[in-house]
């Protein structure tokens, strides 16, 4: 059951994950603030779970799962990687251009 407020997904990644979630543990409305353990997800479900954001193009981790427990949390932690390989790149290839 879920312990907060309904909060929607804010994008297309937190979109697709509640809407897998909601399939999986049958519960109508999954919020990117909902404890995803306290709904009953188990390390079977997650794996399911992953399988399908793979067939979709999302790739999560599920140690993310058990340390974040949120979807906006999961989601904030990946933006925050793709933001420092974004940046790594470019200081690369300054690096590069520089040598």
């Amino acid at each position: 059951e879920q312990s907060v407020e309904y909060v929607a997904p804010r994008n297309e990644f937190e979109k697709v994950f509640s809407e897998i979630l909601e399939k999986t543990l049958n519960i109508k409305k999954i919020g990117i603030d909902d404890n995803i353990l306290e709904l009953g997800a188990d390390s079977l479900t997650l794996m399911k779970v992953t399988v399908e954001l793979l067939q979709k193009n999302h790739v999560i981790n599920i140690q993310d799962v058990y340390e974040l427990k949120t979807i906006r949390l999961i989601n904030d932690k990946i933006n925050n990687r793709k933001k420092i390989a974004t940046i790594l790149y470019y200081i690369g290839g300054v690096c590069q251009a520089e040598i």
